[in-house]
């Protein structure tokens, strides 16, 4: 099975069908930043060499809001206020990364790749403010 072609024809129906936009910001992850004794102050490293503040990237894409089943908030899986999201237009989120949707800031606290073949073509990202 073509599962790129797969993941191109999922991410058409969620922008053809959704109305929320997804924003996430990141700092490449190769930069440390680390505490420097001498200056007493934090400074940005990439490859141990000093540099300056990196820029952060922001990716922006569309996404769906799937429903919690009531099994999972009867057990305490996941609180009666957390939501979760189907996205494919955006990097995959890192675990306890800020991610926005239409201006409100959520915790992204777990996201699971929905990956048939070994080939991520779907995010499923749950969330809380």
């Amino acid at each position: 099975m073509d599962y790129d072609a797969l993941k191109t024809r999922v991410n058409n129906l969620i922008e053809r069908y959704s109305e929320l936009t997804i924003t996430m910001s990141r700092v490449n992850t190769a930069y440390e930043h680390r505490y420097d004794p001498v200056s007493q102050t934090y400074k940005w490293y990439l490859g141990g060499v000093v540099q300056s503040a990196p820029t952060p990237v922001t990716y922006t894409g569309r996404c769906v809001e799937a429903h919690a089943s009531d099994y999972f908030k009867a057990r305490g899986y996941i609180k009666e206020s957390d939501r979760i999201f189907l996205t494919n237009g955006i990097p995959k989120p890192l675990k306890n990364e800020t991610v926005t949707i239409d201006g409100v800031d959520y915790n992204a606290y777990k996201v699971t790749p929905i990956s048939p073949g070994g080939t991520d073509v779907l995010y499923r990202i749950y969330v809380r403010i």
